[in-house]
């Protein structure tokens, strides 16, 4: 059975890059997934539909943002 390589550190601007463990990199792919999660229940009257348009705008330092679906609703939220 061929041996497996060790894996070496990278330079990037004179900086030691280490590679990810497989432990560290599914602790990470959990938090995305839990981060997505909770995206997609902030706004559950609008996941699964088709968008139309997306418009977006400031307006005295806010930035507002507006979504037109291909049924005809609309959201519009000042973020």
């Amino acid at each position: 059975m061929p041996k497996k390589k060790k894996t070496k550190a990278v330079m990037v601007d004179g900086i030691p890059i280490m590679p990810i463990s497989p432990a560290e990199h599914r602790r990470l792919d959990r938090r995305i997934k839990k981060k997505y999660e909770k995206l997609r229940r902030r706004y559950p009257e609008v996941h699964g539909k088709k968008v139309d348009w997306i418009s977006h705008w400031h307006e005295e330092g806010y930035l507002s943002f507006n979504v037109r679906f291909t049924d005809g609703k609309e959201l519009l939220d000042p973020v």
